[in-house]
């Protein structure tokens, strides 16, 4: 045992005699504020206040006092917590929720102090009320009734039974009468039997309608692997391969029209058209052969956007687009008008022949002379240019109408030809009107005729060509069918990028194909009426 210093061991001494005072102290304290609980000491303990005495008498609210509280277990000194093993029991069900009782607004019921376990700190946490509506929920399952159920499940899946037999004979009773469907219909709709119900002839008519249907709008997409890819048209003048496809579909304007009624659907940002710089409608984008004009007003956060549009078939079309520039949601609302087309046989002899023909005709006549005789292309040097610039430098006025695609004016005829002295074709007009008169201007497409002195054959139109009529005569006119070889002998002036202003005379007798359309210059005015030319909304009437 090492030798400790004598001032060593007096200060340890000095330290542990300092920790027992302390330690006593601090008991004193704890045992006289009842924060620590230590022995009773026989000479310092005090008695237990006694419970308040229970008289039975009403309080100073007339109401009865609350029981005494229950008897408290006196703590034992060197008592441990005894901790039972036995597996633990479910808790008893909640009570059911009782309907609350109506208290008189006069009397305030009595409610007791809150207490504690020793007399301080916070008050005991307020019992918690019953909510439910149906009762305590049903006990948990024992372990014995879990363990019969998954025994259960076993024996099944584990079971040897074969399974039931399948027979392919037919009950006694199949063949019989159906059970009758009935069909439940809704208020106002229109009775419709099932498909099963049609006749032959009724589903024959109704895929016939759908062939039509889909044929019209979405044509053959079949790839061929034989064929490469479509040519692609150098030509910078419109197309009339589409014009009989135009006319057998009907007013191109009013088919734009029913797309607006579906603007509630435009919600992705490449059918937002109306916030781009040119506005041009969806189904418009790539268009060549249209007139357009746009325009748009603002006030605050809304814009309006204003379109007019003029197809080839003179039809036309106002829309009128309302929506908030700082949202990129649908528009607040869009609006569409169309007017149809002229219709030839609502003009009399006036419009046709005095208003036309006879003032627009002589000096369309005089200009394609003139190109003849110049000796040099007109414009770019194609067909198309020859009578496009015709109409816009006529110093008449009201000016006419000046060319859109292959539309020269008011539609006089159209026919085809499917052979030397076959084919149909129509006038337009009233028949004592309808004829050929000099200043009207002809396209074809592709069609084979000869020319008279000298004799040769042409092939006029690849696919399409336009040439102006300086002279016609020999023209049959019927009421019901005039076939193109029955035009008689006509006089043009036409141009080509190989070929300068020239003039031929074309014998129609000795057409073997293709297709011909006539046109008379009209004033503007006359075939678009007000409105025309102009983004306003709504525009003026006649509209739909």
């Amino acid at each position: 045992m090492p030798l400790i210093p004598a001032g060593l061991s007096n200060l340890n001494s000095k330290v542990e005699s300092a920790r027992k005072g302390f330690n006593s102290t601090l008991d004193k304290a704890g045992q006289k504020t009842g924060v620590f609980k230590g022995p009773d000491n026989p000479k310092t303990a005090s008695k237990p206040l006694p419970p308040p005495a229970y008289t039975g008498q009403p309080n100073r609210l007339k109401l009865p006092p609350p029981p005494p509280p229950p008897a408290r277990k006196p703590l034992i000194q060197n008592q441990y917590d005894e901790e039972s093993y036995e597996p633990a029991q479910p808790p008893p069900p909640p009570p059911v929720a009782r309907k609350p009782t109506n208290v008189s607004s006069s009397s305030t019921p009595y409610r007791p102090p809150p207490t504690s376990l020793n007399g301080y700190g916070p008050p005991n946490m307020a019992p918690v009320q019953p909510t439910s509506r149906y009762g305590p929920p049903s006990p948990p399952k024992s372990s014995a009734q879990l363990y019969e159920e998954s025994r259960a499940m076993i024996e099944a899946e584990n079971s040897t039974q074969p399974p039931p037999m399948i027979s392919s004979k037919k009950p006694d009773n199949w063949g019989t009468t159906p059970p009758v469907r009935s069909f439940q219909r809704k208020h106002g709709q229109i009775p419709f039997p099932p498909f099963s119900q049609f006749t032959e002839e009724d589903k024959q008519a109704f895929f016939m309608m759908l062939d039509e249907f889909f044929g019209r709008r979405f044509p053959d997409r079949q790839a061929s692997h034989d064929t490469g890819p479509p040519q692609v048209t150098l030509r910078t003048r419109p197309s009339i391969s589409t014009q009989q496809e135009e006319e057998e579909e009907g007013c191109r304007a009013e088919i734009i029209a029913r797309y607006f009624k579906s603007y509630r659907s435009w919600t992705r940002s490449d059918q937002q058209w109306y916030r781009h710089q040119d506005p041009v409608p969806t189904p418009l984008i790539g268009t060549t052969d249209i007139k357009r004009v746009s325009c748009w007003t603002q006030t605050g956060d809304q814009r309006t956007q204003i379109n007019y549009v003029l197809f080839p078939d003179l039809s036309q079309l106002w829309t009128s687009v309302n929506f908030l520039v700082s949202s990129n949601g649908i528009p607040q609302e869009a609006l569409a008008k169309y007017r149809p087309p002229p219709r030839t046989h609502e003009y009399d002899y006036e419009t046709l022949v005095t208003k036309s023909s006879e003032i627009y005709g002589p000096y369309i006549v005089e200009f394609a002379i003139e190109a003849e005789e110049s000796g040099r292309h007109i414009a770019r040097g194609e067909c198309w240019d020859l009578a496009n610039e015709a109409l816009k430098s006529s110093p008449i006025d009201p000016p006419p109408l000046t060319s859109i695609n292959r539309t020269h004016g008011i539609l006089l005829y159209y026919g085809t030809s499917t052979g030397l002295h076959k084919g149909f074709g129509e006038w337009k007009q009233n028949g004592d009107l309808a004829g050929i008169r000099p200043g009207d201007i002809i396209e074809w497409n592709r069609v084979s005729c000869k020319t008279v002195n000298p004799d040769l054959l042409f092939t006029l139109g690849d696919p399409d060509h336009t040439a102006i009529i300086i002279d016609a005569h020999g023209n049959t006119i019927t009421e019901t069918d005039t076939p193109p070889y029955k035009l008689g002998y006509i006089t043009v002036i036409e141009q080509s990028l190989k070929q300068i202003p020239v003039r031929r005379t074309y014998d129609l007798s000795t057409i073997q194909a293709g297709q011909v359309w006539l046109y008379r210059p009209m004033a503007e005015e006359t075939l678009l009426g007000n409105g025309r030319n102009s983004a306003v909304f709504p525009p003026p009437f006649p509209a739909f």
